[in-house]
């Protein structure tokens, strides 16, 4: 129990930190490997099950987005090729023409990749690794469908 605490501790530092890249570089991370034969190292196993979990956990909910903030999203995951979902487009076209969605200062947010919370909370997607910011855009799309 004393390295999976440890493991946690890390990851939620790495998380938090935004340093989830830097740990990319380091073995055992992913990214790269020190043993020669390609496979994680048991920390890098263990650390790497226990901190998807965490940051599954750690990403904002977003089932409770205003509709303008998530048409913003919806357009910044489109832009920046993040979302691969067919008819996305088609559903960012008939979020955004609803009434004062584009004036909203959620869509403006979005747009520029914040998430802002029910509570009032932001969070941004720059910090995140591309394929955090996928998980995010496919729960946002998501979110949207919803919407509709």
């Amino acid at each position: 129990m004393r390295n999976g605490g440890a493991a946690l501790v890390l990851a939620a530092s790495i998380i938090l930190g935004g340093g989830l890249a830097m740990a990319q570089g380091l073995p055992g991370f992913g990214g790269s490997s020190s043993n020669g034969g390609g496979a994680a190292s048991p920390l890098g196993q263990m650390i790497g099950n226990q901190a998807g979990a965490l940051v599954d956990k750690a990403l904002p909910d977003v089932s409770g987005l205003a509709l303008p903030n998530t048409t913003g999203l919806l357009g910044y995951c489109l832009k920046n090729q993040l979302l691969k979902q067919s008819g996305a487009s088609t559903l960012l076209g008939q979020l955004s023409g609803r009434n004062d969605v584009q004036t909203s200062n959620g869509f403006r947010l979005g747009e520029q990749g914040r998430i802002e919370t029910a509570n009032g909370a932001v969070y941004s997607l720059d910090g995140l690794k591309d394929s955090l910011k996928s998980k995010m855009c496919d729960m946002v799309f998501d979110h949207a469908k919803s919407l509709m």
